[in-house]
């Protein structure tokens, strides 16, 4: 076990970042899929909103944590 000063949580998977690169070439994009009711779920919506990314297609479950 090793302690660290800084942790660089990012979001990935092919539809997340395709959708990422639409939106820097000026197009619009969304994503759909799933995330659980966890903080990771939390920072994804944050994140594809942050990058300008639609996440109105993407449900929140309320049993299955985030991959």
């Amino acid at each position: 076990m090793a302690l660290v000063d800084h942790y660089l949580l990012s979001m990935g998977g092919c539809a997340a970042n395709t959708a990422a690169a639409l939106w820097r070439l000026g197009y619009g994009s969304a994503v759909v899929g799933k995330v659980g009711p966890d903080m990771f779920g939390d920072f994804v919506l944050r994140d594809l909103m942050r990058l300008g990314v639609d996440a109105a297609f993407i449900v929140r479950s309320k049993q299955l944590a985030t991959s």
